[in-house]
């Protein structure tokens, strides 16, 4: 597969002066990239996921020549971040959810109409183009109202459109939904995805929504404190982590009895009330609960004791499979 970002033993350090003195002031160093290497190639969509200050948006900028590296290279389209950024410029695009990259006090078709102009677009057909990105994120009727009276969610979608004004080869999502309803949210993700598979185009996405990333992503990088934890695709990291099968089964009449029994199970190794939970023998009540067992086979010896030998209400029992929010929170927590 043809590799279109790579990153290879990447650092970035942030040095803070903190004045100690009047005349004086002592400097922390804040290594945000620690080493970090990845590819995207081709026609992929990439996650980078890590909690707040992991490093996700440095490197995103980083890639967008926005910021050097403090070591290491980096190459987009073949080119190099430092040396050759004014080849990269023209052939990339991004969106930034907690970042304002509009006019306000601009139309929206004067928006587009200025991006183009940066990017040095053709005036040949350009207004037909932006009309056509604007009805494809329901714009075109706001079209010449000035976007300082838009709501969120409506900039946001003007984002979408000018990242695909110049037809970029590598598109940079960073945070694109952050803040917005879940409708929206819906609506502009199709709409990315849509694009890219058309496209064929790359594209990096950091997201604090663990779904958002299930969901688009084909490979998915996990960082924390500057260092690359683990890189592969959702499925299999959620294969990976998943290191006891569970069920997932939802019982009414259950006591703080029948649970005791359930934990006495020589062949349950762990169970998690995830609701109501149960606070004597005497009260009984309806509960999810996640029931983690030693093997596979253990899984059918549960359902058994669940429907015969504690006489619950069973209303529903099913495989339990770990998110990507998950495998995400253990390995965190692993890292430490």
């Amino acid at each position: 597969m043809e590799e279109i970002v790579t990153i290879t033993n990447l650092y970035r350090d942030f040095i803070i002066k903190h004045r100690k003195w009047l005349l004086s002031a002592q400097q922390t160093v804040i290594k945000a990239l620690n080493n970090i290497s990845f590819n995207i190639y081709k026609g992929e969509m990439f996650g980078l996921l890590g909690p707040n200050g992991a490093g996700k948006t440095t490197a995103t900028k980083i890639l967008c020549t926005l910021l050097y590296p403090s070591k290491g290279t980096a190459t987009v389209l073949g080119y190099n971040v430092v040396k050759e950024a004014q080849k990269i410029r023209p052939l990339i695009n991004m969106v930034a959810g907690a970042e304002r990259m509009l006019y306000f006090r601009l139309t929206a078709r004067e928006n587009m109409q200025f991006f183009a102009d940066l990017y040095n677009l053709s005036r040949l057909g350009l207004k037909e183009k932006i009309d056509d990105l604007l009805g494809q994120v329901g714009l075109l009727e706001r079209a010449d109202s000035p976007i300082e009276g838009y709501s969120k969610g409506m900039r946001q979608r003007l984002q979408i459109a000018k990242a695909f004004l110049n037809d970029p080869l590598v598109l940079f999502l960073d945070e694109p939904t952050l803040g917005l309803d879940v409708q929206v949210a819906r609506e502009l993700r199709k709409l990315v995805k849509d694009r890219v598979n058309h496209n064929r185009m790359s594209v990096l996405l950091t997201t604090h929504y663990l779904h958002e990333a299930d969901e688009l992503c084909d490979r998915v990088a996990i960082i924390n404190r500057g260092k690359i934890l683990a890189i592969e695709t959702p499925k299999t990291l959620k294969k990976q982590y998943h290191s006891r099968p569970k069920v997932h089964a939802s019982v009414g009449g259950t006591n703080q009895k029948s649970i005791e029994i359930l934990k006495s199970l020589e062949y349950v190794k762990n169970i998690n009330i995830l609701s109501n939970q149960i606070k004597d023998e005497t009260v009984t009540a309806t509960c999810d609960l996640i029931i983690e067992v030693l093997r596979e086979d253990d899984i059918s010896r549960v359902i058994n004791e669940l429907f015969q030998n504690l006489e619950l209400k069973v209303f529903e029992v099913k495989r339990y499979l770990p998110s990507l929010e998950d495998v995400f929170v253990q390995m965190i927590e692993q890292s430490g």
